[in-house]
């Protein structure tokens, strides 16, 4: 499986959160924290997907990424483009190989992020046999806490708009073992760099649909 290899430089992160605390009722400047930490790091402006078990006690960003011996904190991937098969999607890749994370779950929380939302025609599409639905309700409960996020809504939607696409994308999402309160965007419009919720209730916040 061809993972994606980075080099990290020392930058300290300390964050405050008490532990038993549902990361969905973080502070989200706090995750904002997180995210723009990884994307800064990975220099991410395309899809790259990446899961980290973050410490729920003392979390300290340059200790996760340094210790990350055989993959425990941390797991990344960009998408596998196969001229004969079809393209493994980095959320799919970042899954298939997401149990070093599970076994090291105790006292951490999860962090899944993609850049692109997952897309409605394969990654949450029940009716794909390549759907990774099925591997989040399967990792996903292991977690006591976690947040599922995304920068940027998927643009290549073929005849569906990408508002409609990613609405119908999030509300499968969101029926997922993830829980709706769990799943958020984190990107900045203009100078600020924020992270919102894409659910209110079971409605789809539309901020989280529109680029």
């Amino acid at each position: 499986m061809k993972m994606l290899g980075l080099c990290w430089t020392a930058v300290m992160l300390t964050l405050v959160l008490s532990a038993g605390t549902s990361f969905a009722a973080v502070d989200k400047q706090q995750l904002a924290d997180i995210v723009q930490f990884i994307m800064n790091k990975y220099n991410i402006n395309t899809q790259v997907s990446v899961a980290v078990n973050i410490p729920e006690k003392d979390p300290k960003l340059e200790d996760v990424f340094k210790n990350n011996k055989i993959n425990k904190w941390v797991v990344t991937a960009k998408p596998i483009f196969n001229v004969k098969k079809k393209t493994d999607h980095a959320e799919a890749v970042v899954l298939e190989n997401i149990k070093p994370l599970v076994d090291n779950r105790k006292g951490n929380f999860l962090v899944f992020y993609t850049f692109y939302s997952p897309c409605a025609s394969k990654c949450t599409n029940k009716e794909n046999k390549l759907n990774i639905i099925g591997k989040i309700n399967e990792v996903f409960p292991k977690w006591t806490n976690k947040a599922f996020v995304f920068s940027k809504a998927f643009e290549n939607t073929g005849v569906k708009s990408i508002i409609e696409a990613t609405t119908e994308s999030l509300e499968e999402l969101g029926k997922s073992k993830i829980g709706r309160g769990n799943i958020f965007r984190c990107y900045g419009p203009k100078t600020e760099f924020k992270c919102i919720n894409c659910f209110e209730g079971e409605t789809v916040v539309q901020e989280c649909v529109q680029n």
